[in-house]
């Protein structure tokens, strides 16, 4: 077998695994959703992590930003 096979039997076979996986994930994803471990829903509030996070972003602050 050539290099060039070779590289694209390699890249064939990474872009199947990719693919594979993102639908894997996708799958697993809908299942705990249908399921219900995780809550879609905007009853609850955010932990406070992702209330900082959130609120950091939406202001525009940084704590790693470079001084102007």
């Amino acid at each position: 077998m050539s290099d060039l096979a070779a590289s694209r039997t390699a890249t064939h076979w990474l872009i199947v695994t990719l693919a594979a996986g993102a639908l894997l994930i996708a799958v697993v994803a809908a299942v705990l959703v249908h399921m219900g471990s995780f809550d879609v829903a905007a009853d609850k509030p955010h932990s406070q992590p992702v209330f900082w996070l959130m609120d950091t972003v939406r202001e525009g602050r940084s704590p790693f930003a470079l001084p102007a």
